[in-house]
């Protein structure tokens, strides 16, 4: 597994599965396109649920939103609550574009309208859309842990009537939506953004993030092509989320 730090990238692997020489081998190909160093650290063995817990904080969407787990005691009390659990799928909130969406979505009317979390992972923004009065929504995913944290944690607020899918693009043929939320990545949304403005009715509204702000001129590129307009764009650690309309 990868993780993304400020000082650059911590990879981590099994003892048994490393090995120094190929992992020389691998990292010689890239030195004639950038400098890097690199340093080994072996992790010992400790009670890993423990330490998520002591360090997951809970997170606040201007102050009208929280998101937090079961074992967080808040005691202030926030218009919307999310509880979750988050295991091996993404979107815990902490996540600049996560946060993003959450931000942008408290700017638009949800009541009564059909919607789809597109790459839901932790479900976290099906969950937002049905507690903004949402009609209908469904959560589609083509990663099986982002499938069952999502499931879980959808019944973990209680929720009876957000539909849960395990899927990809193919299921954005023959629907329309109200809203389409779409916290993915740039070059799913370059490549699929046809497919989303297809099944956005007319005057519905897209929001997505899951890019940099140095991609904010091929994606405006690309809105344009697909005959959409960028209404707001929100901006979080150089990360960027926009709000579409068809």
């Amino acid at each position: 597994g990868f993780e993304e730090k400020k000082t650059g990238v911590c990879a981590l692997v099994a003892a048994s599965e490393y090995n120094e020489n190929d992992l020389k081998i691998t990292l010689a190909k890239y030195t004639d396109l950038v400098d890097f160093t690199y340093e080994v650290n072996e992790v010992l063995p400790q009670n890993w649920n423990a330490l998520w817990e002591e360090n997951f904080q809970p997170i606040d969407v201007d102050g009208q939103v929280i998101i937090k787990t079961s074992f967080h005691d808040i005691k202030k009390i926030y218009p919307y609550e999310i509880l979750i659990e988050p295991k091996m799928a993404f979107g815990t909130g902490h996540h600049a574009t996560t946060y993003l969406m959450i931000k942008m979505m408290g700017k638009i009317n949800f009541k009564e309208k059909n919607v789809l979390d597109f790459g839901c992972g932790t479900g976290i923004l099906a969950i937002f859309a049905h507690q903004l009065l949402a009609k209908t929504v469904i959560a589609v995913d083509n990663d099986i842990n982002a499938f069952d944290n999502s499931t879980e944690n959808i019944v973990l607020n209680n929720i009876k009537d957000i539909e849960v899918l395990l899927g990809d693009e193919k299921y954005l043929k023959d629907q329309q939506f109200d809203i389409i939320l779409a916290n993915v990545n740039r070059n799913f949304l370059l490549n699929h953004m046809q497919h989303l403005s297809n099944a956005l009715k007319p005057d519905a509204c897209l929001l997505i993030s899951g890019f940099l702000v140095n991609d904010k001129k091929i994606m405006l590129d690309c809105i344009k092509q697909n005959n959409l307009q960028n209404i707001i764009t929100l901006e979080r650690e150089n990360w960027l989320a926009m709000y579409l309309k068809k």
